[in-house]
């Protein structure tokens, strides 16, 4: 008895089953999981309506006076943090008002492209101080204090006041 032996068990030939179904599971997961991101910023999206209706309807000398109004708000800033919101403000405001892409240019860039509106030379001449400034302050990290950052808060509030046209002054007080 010596000569018979147990047969070899079944070997499996090809790729087992399992591994297509672990790989088809794991595709419907990473479907569900992007349907689920994408109904859920679908739904944000759409409450966020309201809120560009109202800024769309708003003035850019009463958006600049409200975001003004929030960076009083705001507490105490660094010059520089402060200084970067400061001139987006304006330049925001200066954006809407002469329909220049303020927000994208350089201070090299953008001062010659008000040069061409019809802004009074005294008050170019305080533009161009202020860019100059917070640029110093924003990129070169220049010591500021406090009244610095209050006079130019002040600057830019005159300034956006005198820029803006008479009939958009009395559409916001009425």
């Amino acid at each position: 008895m010596i000569d018979i032996h147990d047969i070899r068990p079944p070997v499996q030939v090809g790729v087992n089953p399992l591994v297509y179904y672990g790989i088809g599971g794991g595709l419907l997961a990473v479907i569900l999981v992007g349907l689920l991101i994408w109904w859920i910023r679908r739904r944000s999206h759409n409450s966020g309506i309201e809120t560009v209706a109202a800024t769309i309807d708003e003035s850019p000398s009463a958006e600049a006076h409200r975001l003004l109004a929030d960076l009083e708000k705001a507490g105490s800033l660094s010059p520089v943090v402060y200084y970067f919101r400061l001139s987006a403000v304006f330049r925001l405001y200066l954006k809407r008002r002469f329909a220049i892409p303020a927000t994208e240019m350089t201070t090299e860039e953008l001062l010659p492209a008000l040069a061409t509106k019809r802004i009074d030379a005294a008050m170019f001449s305080d533009i161009k101080r202020f860019f100059r400034f917070a640029d110093e302050v924003k990129f070169a990290r220049q010591p500021c204090d406090k009244t610095h950052m209050c006079e130019h808060m002040e600057l830019v509030r005159r300034m956006i006041g005198a820029t803006t046209p008479a009939s958009a002054e009395t559409d916001e007080e009425g």
